[in-house]
């Protein structure tokens, strides 16, 4: 690749929102439209090493095939610059696919005088390890057991949830919220939170709580 054609992919990463592999196929569709050009067809691999330095901060890290390159829609930016997987169905497709059982909404029954006790089922149902953590914004008022750990492919895990007594008043809403990334090839398998917290793709699940009066 000529120098002046790494100059003008560098500049196009910074400036344009478009993917890379857009930038691919207009590159490559303009050198096969010109005969004159046709001996320059370029490289995925030569296109995406000049543009990963510029686009490194803005978009997730390239995996190994193309067609893997795309985002789907449902992926979003955070103000940290990280991807988000956040949807309204308990079914995530992504970069690994978990279903939590029994839903996205998790009800407790007044009066909130004694304690209550659930559990919701999260499941692992690609073929990549990931490692999970729930949170939740009811203080004390909640426990979660387990509230993190490592899930195999094709697994799952039982969570269970106790709430304790409490006087009701209306206030913020009131939440927990799973998140998940998969476990890179040369990771320990063990739950990492400094690792959920950088990792580039992160799925994540809202789920909220339901009082019944």
């Amino acid at each position: 690749m000529s120098t002046q054609k790494r100059a003008i992919l560098k500049k196009g990463s910074a400036e344009e929102p478009k993917t890379i592999p857009q930038f691919y196929d207009e590159e490559a569709a303009a050198a096969s439209a010109d005969p004159s050009t046709s001996g320059q067809f370029l490289f995925f691999k030569d296109v995406r090493s000049a543009m990963y330095k510029q686009r490194a901060k803005r978009f997730p890290r390239l995996p190994r095939d193309r067609q893997d390159l795309v985002l789907a829609p449902e992926f979003t930016r955070t103000k940290t610059q990280r991807t988000v997987v956040v949807m309204a169905e308990s079914e995530i497709p992504g970069a690994h696919d978990v279903l939590l059982q029994p839903g996205l909404r998790v009800s407790f029954n007044a009066p909130f005088t004694t304690r209550q006790q659930t559990m919701m089922r999260l499941h692992n149902k690609s073929e990549k390890p990931i490692m999970w953590v729930v949170k939740s914004n009811l203080g004390k008022k909640i426990t979660i057991n387990p509230c993190s750990g490592v899930l195999e492919p094709n697994s799952a895990v039982n969570i269970h949830l106790v709430l304790f007594p409490f006087n009701y008043s209306k206030g913020p809403e009131e939440r927990l919220t799973i998140e998940t990334a998969v476990i890179l090839p040369l990771m320990e398998k063990k739950f990492d939170q400094d690792f959920l917290q950088r990792c580039e793709i992160l799925n994540r699940i809202p789920i909220s709580i339901h009082y019944n009066f």
